[in-house]
């Protein structure tokens, strides 16, 4: 069961906006698995940005998260990636708009993900990088792994 968000247009265009936003104050924070500090003395992983970016957009509530393996997609394909952000968020067809969700299948399931500035430049985190802007269709860690798009906000109000 999906919790998407139905609001008017405007506020769905705001919405979007902050999110975006907010995704862009985190770039060059290094990546650190399970954290969730801002900034070059902070850290996140791919994960605790996006938790953290739709907290301060305040479009989920305050999320208390478990610790996670950095390798569970490496050992299993239970899709808990994909449960997680079903929670909140839905499964689009494409193609994404700002503030959409590109999820990546590495390993055994999908287990990262990228906010979406304006398809196809993405904002994540990943291993042994920091926050950074990419094209995801060019990337080439990105380019070439199953993709799933995902959005917070319902079109069919």
């Amino acid at each position: 069961m999906t919790a998407c968000r139905c609001v008017p247009p405007a506020q769905e265009c705001e919405e979007r906006a902050r999110v975006v936003r907010l995704a862009l104050e985190y770039e060059g924070t290094p990546y650190k698995p399970n954290q969730r500090v801002k900034g070059p003395r902070g850290g996140v992983d791919c994960f605790t940005l996006i938790v953290n970016v739709y907290e301060e957009a305040q479009l989920i509530p305050k999320q208390q998260l478990p610790y996670y393996s950095q390798m569970h997609h490496l050992v299993s394909k239970r899709e808990v990636y994909i449960e997680g952000i079903e929670r909140y968020s839905r499964e689009i067809s494409g193609p994404p708009e700002p503030g959409d969700l590109a999820v990546y299948k590495f390993g055994l399931c999908y287990f990262h993900a990228a906010i979406v500035i304006q398809w196809p430049t993405v904002i994540h985190a990943f291993f042994r990088r920091h926050v950074f802007q990419t094209n995801a269709e060019t990337d080439g860690f990105l380019r070439g792994h199953p993709l799933r798009f995902f959005s917070f906000w319902e079109k069919a109000c």
